[in-house]
């Protein structure tokens, strides 16, 4: 009497297998003759084609024969050679989910062979009715293909992400026919360099054009998030605006760069009135007036997540509206949005009045600065403003914080690490100290921050979930038996870096 096992079982071996890494599918095969055979087909599950060694290998004579094979296993494609597109031209993918070519945009080399197998990559989107996530770099480069492809988009039942990273500068009217093919897509990012000016058309004309794409007099869009983070000077009103008109459901929107500032005003007032749902807001390109990043803000309900840029006026203007909404705030990014003389402040009381911040983002990656860095770069919490306000002794709000990265000036500041040690929740924390301009440290002074920096250590310590922290600027302060003190008590520590 034959034995039933789990492999006679696809479902329980699929749900097995669905979160097992390719590695742990190696191991897997080494078990046993049977589970060699069973377990195969998941390392086809995933390609993954970025190296000219895996080009090669993948572009063998035999490979061919052996993904027809396991056609029915493959499940996403990442490729970045064009070339390899011909291959899965007669392979029936029909359970590919995620198909991407990301770096296309960045190898200008391969720009000819993108335009030569593009027809390629149409077909096989085309070809795979249960594609969900697509990331291409082709846009733009045939008028016929471009017209093929969007027409893809809007015919495909499944396909629900779309991201377009364009190699080249786009055309407007090409721009304003993808955003228009998208209406039934969830997830839309775009990325490109938007040129040429709107042909001859009266409004009602250019309309008809935009409503025929469609296929519906009235039509409205499925979107709940896009972003346009493109160079837009003079063509974000027939892009961008009529879109965002039809766009009711939208929560997620990254701004693009304008030239004509005072396009942000008339962006912002379509989505006031457009939409009553936009929570996460994205304005990393928009290095403008601090008035017109208010506009954005205003513009949401419940802001949710917030990602701003350097903004020359109107900096305490920006936080006010945040705190506006402080009741809702998770994620807040004010990396690179300028170490104004107001903005110390402001960062205390965010910390004081949001609750369910989970992620503080102040500090960005280490880079050397010139000399606009003290305007310019990330804002810097000042050690007198720790303990200022009507009651200084208020603990932050944002308890359940997870991630923090922040600078600050002083001598490693009591208040700070006293709040950092009531964040039983952190998990990221990344710290920078920042000197006075022209400062100049005594042996007393040395002694005093390498004394604060071990009683930082110390109450980081206790602090069960940290995996990660970095100390900028610090090196010299830290005492190495401390250090090792600490680390014994962190489970769940993956990386300590110092400089």
């Amino acid at each position: 009497m034959r034995t039933t096992t789990v492999f006679d079982i696809p479902f329980l071996q699929d749900a097995i297998c669905h979160d097992l890494t390719t590695r742990d599918i190696r191991r897997c095969m080494l078990v046993c003759r049977s589970w060699s055979t069973n377990f195969e087909p998941y390392l086809w599950r995933s390609i993954t084609v970025r190296r000219r060694f895996t080009f090669h290998k993948i572009m063998a004579p035999k490979m061919k024969k052996m993904l027809a094979e396991n056609a029915r296993s493959i499940r996403s494609i990442d490729n970045t050679f064009a070339e390899i597109w011909l291959l899965f031209q007669d392979i029936p993918l029909h359970n590919l989910t995620v198909l991407k070519n990301p770096s296309l945009a960045t190898q200008l080399s391969n720009l000819t062979n993108n335009q030569k197998y593009a027809p390629h990559i149409i077909d096989l989107i085309i070809a795979s009715p249960n594609l969900q996530v697509l990331e291409t770099s082709f846009l733009g480069r045939s008028e016929m293909d471009s017209k093929r492809f969007m027409k893809a988009i809007r015919n495909h039942t499944s396909l629900r992400e779309l991201s377009i990273v364009a190699a080249t500068s786009v055309y407007c009217k090409t721009i304003r026919s993808l955003l228009f093919s998208c209406g039934n897509l969830e997830k839309v990012h775009i990325q490109a360099y938007v040129y040429g000016y709107r042909q001859a058309e009266t409004k009602e004309q250019d309309m008809r054009e935009l409503l025929a794409i469609t296929g519906s007099r009235t039509p409205t869009f499925k979107l709940t998030e896009l972003s346009f983070k493109c160079q837009d000077y003079y063509n974000f009103r027939y892009c961008l605006i009529p879109t965002l008109h039809l766009c009711p459901q939208l929560e997620r929107f990254a701004a693009p760069q304008l030239h004509y500032l005072a396009g942000y005003s008339d962006i912002a007032d379509v989505l006031s009135l457009t939409t009553k749902r936009l929570q996460h807001l994205d304005l990393s390109m928009v290095e403008t007036l601090g008035s017109h990043a208010v506009l954005f803000i205003n513009a949401c309900v419940g802001l949710r997540t917030y990602r701003g840029a350097f903004h020359c006026t109107g900096v305490q203007d920006v936080y006010e509206a945040l705190l506006e909404h402080c009741k809702t705030l998770e994620v807040l990014d004010l990396q690179g949005t300028g170490a104004d003389s107001a903005a110390s402040a402001m960062i205390r009381r965010l910390l004081l009045q949001c609750p369910k911040m989970e992620q503080f983002l102040a500090m960005g990656p280490m880079k050397t600065f010139g000399p606009e860095a003290w305007t310019h770069g990330d804002p810097i919490l000042e050690e007198r403003d720790l303990a200022v306000g009507p009651d200084p002794t208020s603990s932050w709000a944002c308890g359940r914080l997870r991630v923090l990265k922040l600078r600050f000036r002083g001598v490693v500041p009591e208040q700070l690490v006293a709040e950092l040690g009531r964040l039983t929740q952190l998990q990221d924390l990344r710290l920078g100290w920042v000197r006075y301009e022209d400062e100049e440290l005594t042996g007393g002074e040395t002694a005093v921050r390498r004394t604060n920096v071990s009683k930082l250590l110390d109450v980081l310590s206790k602090l069960d979930n940290l995996k990660r922290l970095e100390l900028r600027g610090l090196k010299a302060f830290i005492d190495t038996e401390a250090l090792k003190k600490a680390r014994l008590q962190w489970k769940h520590c993956e990386w300590v870096q110092y400089s």
